[in-house]
């Protein structure tokens, strides 16, 4: 039987995700005192992935898929503001980036969403990329 647009249901997620060729997993984990929900070190492959030559280290939003957005990009910036120091340190260490990815999949198959100054001051603070995908 195939889904009627009815059925279907509106779903967040969001992930933290680092890439650095001059630091480990462990080196990040330390620093922010965050366990990933999946990494690799570099030259090392994953589970499922190819060998970098980056380390990746990710951390899943825990919040439901019904959270909004911006309770998402919130609660994954609330690590990074929770070791400022830390982060700084991190994102000074040669080839490191970070972005929070998003993906939202609308019922409708159109979406809203209002990232409000005070988020995205916080965000540009950090020096961290948001990449957001939309499926319908």
């Amino acid at each position: 039987m195939a889904l009627t647009p009815e059925d279907e249901q509106n779903w967040t997620s969001s992930k933290l995700v680092i890439h650095s060729s001059a630091v480990t997993v462990q080196e990040i984990t330390d620093l922010l005192g965050a366990q990933p929900t999946r990494s690799s070190n570099r030259n090392n492959p994953a589970d499922d992935r190819q060998a970098d030559d980056k380390s990746v280290w990710s951390h899943a939003s825990v919040l439901s898929s019904d959270a909004s957005l911006e309770e998402h990009i919130d609660a994954l910036l609330a690590i990074i503001e929770a070791r400022p120091e830390a982060w700084r340190d991190l994102m000074n260490r040669g080839d490191t980036w970070a972005r929070i990815q998003c993906a939202i999949s609308p019922r409708s198959g159109q979406a809203a969403s209002t990232l409000e100054p005070d988020l995205l001051t916080r965000l540009a603070a950090a020096s961290v990329f948001v990449w957001l995908t939309v499926y319908r």
